[in-house]
């Protein structure tokens, strides 16, 4: 019979480990304004940098709202990458900005003024996992002007601090990188954050490019430890043809696929193909102590997953797949056995090449029918597949 402890005991520290990671994560973003800068409303802030460009730019003014159609969607975006909630505010109080960055939160569009003209969307990849944002802003015949202030700030802000509202501190830089020559204009800069009570240092690539004579776009990804260029940079293709009105290169790319389909997942190290092979509906345990509840029964998702490149991980089928059904009701897997279709190892490790392939059973109320399954890796992209 199949060791129940082990696999619930693994799930459970596994657990522990992402909360613990993610409550570090957020604790540290809630002094980092991803979209507009480095500081959030409510943090209090010191820094130092040239204080040449801290004029107030260029006035934006207007009452079209061209932008909000041209931002990504789910539709538009690699498959792993998922909307998500904005990691923080994009406002920030004059009295709470360091210096140097008086110039950029006080260009129109930047703090929240003429926000009927600015559009902003995010995108996190997998549970946990980078973050991706965007902010378009429409400066009506003044996107050149408008970019070159934030350019000229950015450039002129090399270092600051930053205190939450729950006193966790950070230092941080901004450090100019490559031009990426984007469309008319565009800038790159690297900003880092590190928290004072704990090694942690997040480093984030943030551009700036002008669109268009109206449109400008700022957009940046956000990380634990290092953040994957290719990774941004494939975000960062989308977002500017989206904005340019054209179709984004991975439109209908993020679209559930269809069983027997494989999915690469992974971030800018680990990377996995995961298929979602068949759906056993319903399914027979392999002995008789595995019963289901009085009115469930047994579902089980046969996957594929396969190490295609890079250092070995170690993958959790258990706890990455999710059953959904068609009323949204969502069901996390159960430890039973299978007729048919073996259980994956409690302990599992996957090497460059390897491949491994197993069943992951859930339990439903008789009647249930499944919508789709979903596969969330640890290193990063979530997959989906459509029952039917």
């Amino acid at each position: 019979m199949r060791e129940f402890t082990s696999p619930r005991a693994r799930f459970a520290a596994k657990f522990h480990r992402r909360s613990e990671v993610e409550m570090k994560r957020m604790s540290l973003l809630s002094c980092v304004v991803v979209t507009v800068g480095v500081v959030t409303a409510g943090c209090s802030a010191t820094s130092t940098g040239s204080p040449a460009t801290n004029g107030a730019g260029p006035t934006v003014t207007s009452t079209t709202v061209p932008v909000s159609s041209l931002v990504l969607t789910a539709a538009d975006v690699p498959a792993g990458w998922t909307p998500a909630a904005p990691s923080s505010s994009s406002s920030s109080s004059s009295d709470s900005t360091p210096g140097c960055m008086k110039g950029y939160v006080n260009i129109g569009g930047f703090n929240g003024q003429n926000s009927a003209s600015k559009a902003s969307a995010s995108f996190e990849q997998g549970s946990g996992g980078a973050q991706f944002e965007e902010v378009l802003n429409y400066a009506s015949g003044k996107a050149e002007s408008l970019v070159s202030t934030v350019i000229g700030v950015l450039d002129g802000c090399r270092t600051f601090s930053t205190t939450s509202a729950d006193g966790e501190s950070a230092t941080g830089s901004i450090t100019p990188q490559a031009n990426p020559h984007l469309s008319k204009q565009s800038a790159a800069f690297t900003v880092s954050v590190t928290a004072k009570s704990f090694p942690i240092t997040i480093s984030i690539p943030m551009v700036i490019v002008q669109v268009n004579n109206d449109v400008s776009l700022i957009a940046s990804q956000v990380a634990m430890g290092s953040t994957s260029d290719s990774s941004f940079h494939r975000m960062l293709t989308d977002a500017v043809a989206k904005a340019s009105g054209k179709a984004s290169p991975d439109l209908g790319a993020n679209a559930p696929k269809a069983l027997g389909q494989s999915v690469e997942l992974g971030g800018s190290d680990l990377k996995a193909s995961v298929t979602a092979v068949r759906i056993i509906n319903p399914a027979q345990a392999a002995n008789q102590y595995d019963t289901p509840n009085t009115g469930n029964v047994y579902v089980g998702v046969e996957f594929k997953i396969v190490n295609t490149g890079g250092p070995a991980f170690q993958p959790s089928p258990d706890s990455d797949a999710t059953l959904i059904d068609t009323a949204s009701h969502s069901y996390s897997s159960t430890y039973a056995d299978l007729t048919g279709c073996p259980s994956f190892a409690s302990s599992l490790t996957l090497n460059s090449g390897d491949t491994a392939d197993g069943c992951v059973t859930f339990q439903v109320p008789t009647g249930t029918t499944i919508a789709k399954v979903q596969f969330t890796s640890q290193s990063g992209g979530t997959a989906e597949w459509l029952a039917g």
